[in-house]
């Protein structure tokens, strides 16, 4: 870029060169990126379809969403890790920054919650299976009848 360095171009000073220069250069690094960005989106999304459909090919709609329940204890251990385990690290050094120290008693909750989960996870798979049931609201209802459908739907709803 030339003309920067140009003292006909209204620059008094080698700061405002300089300034000027990494000015131009920052958007024109902004722009590459930009696009490498968008670029790279397409990518994955395509790949993602290129994947997904071939794949899902045979499956019902319900046999999708819930692998045909021939998910494994490691699978399902993993799946939820994955998810549960993202969640909980942004969310806890949200907490710890609001809260303090006193943040640690959301994850005393949270060890008490999976173990009940745990604790009844084997007898709800069974009843699922038995029944069909997709979700778990589905369970509710045929156990606990209307309001409790109600009350964990809209627990799932506000969260």
């Amino acid at each position: 870029m030339p003309f920067l360095f140009n003292t006909s171009a209204g620059f008094d000073t080698s700061s405002e060169i300089m300034f000027a220069l990494y000015d131009s250069m920052g958007e024109f690094e902004m722009a590459d990126e930009g696009f490498l960005v968008l670029f790279l989106v397409a990518l994955y999304f395509t790949i993602v379809l290129l994947i997904g459909f071939p794949s899902a090919k045979g499956l019902t709609p319900s046999g999708y969403l819930i692998a045909e329940r021939k998910e494994g204890l490691f699978q399902t251990t993993a799946s939820i890790t994955a998810v549960i385990g993202g969640v909980l690290l942004v969310e806890q050094a949200s907490l710890a920054y609001d809260l303090g120290f006193s943040a640690i008693w959301f994850w005393i909750g949270f060890a008490l919650g999976m173990i009940c989960l745990g604790m009844s996870a084997g007898k709800i798979k069974e009843i699922a299976d038995k029944r069909g049931f997709i979700t778990i609201s589905q369970y509710f209802h045929e156990k606990f009848d209307f309001k409790a459908n109600a009350l964990a739907a809209s627990i799932l709803f506000k969260f």
